[in-house]
């Protein structure tokens, strides 16, 4: 099973603001970055999460595989409910409980196994500061693509 590293910022101009995501992936010796942004009122934890739907959705249509898929993320809201049951997670009383199910359900569809572990000194510095930086600039993009509609 390919295992795979995810380092994963989110980022708002205000929080709720407009934002963006960075997800930097590593296996293998290999990099690849996927980016997006909100350019509606959105949370730094939405956007977190959008990233990491993103990430499983690529797994499916370009590995093929079933992925160990490791995300490297700063919330701690994040890693409280990533310990949760799927039936907690998609309860439409929690917050973000369609993303979670959107993540959840691209998990079982390649059969992935994901694990939430708390990005720390200790991770990749230099994997986890580009994500951040990136994540900023998307939320940067979208602000001003709004602004010049």
């Amino acid at each position: 099973m390919l295992e795979i590293n995810v380092y994963v910022s989110g980022s708002c101009r205000g929080n709720p603001g407009l934002g963006g995501f960075a997800c930097i992936m590593s296996a293998k010796g290999k990099e690849r970055q996927i980016l997006g942004s909100c350019k509606k009122a959105t949370t730094c934890d939405r956007m977190v999460l959008s990233g990491c739907e993103n990430v499983v959705q690529w797994c499916n249509k370009v590995q093929k595989e079933p992925c160990k898929i490791i995300f490297h993320v700063k919330s701690s809201s994040i890693l409280h409910c990533s310990k949760k049951t799927v039936g907690e997670l998609i309860d439409k009383n929690r917050a973000n409980h369609d993303l979670w199910n959107g993540i959840i359900r691209k998990k079982w569809a390649g059969n992935h196994t994901l694990v939430f572990v708390k990005a720390d000194d200790e991770d990749n510095l230099t994997l986890k500061d580009k994500a951040t930086r990136l994540a900023r600039e998307q939320a940067v993009r979208a602000s001003h693509e709004v602004l010049t509609r």
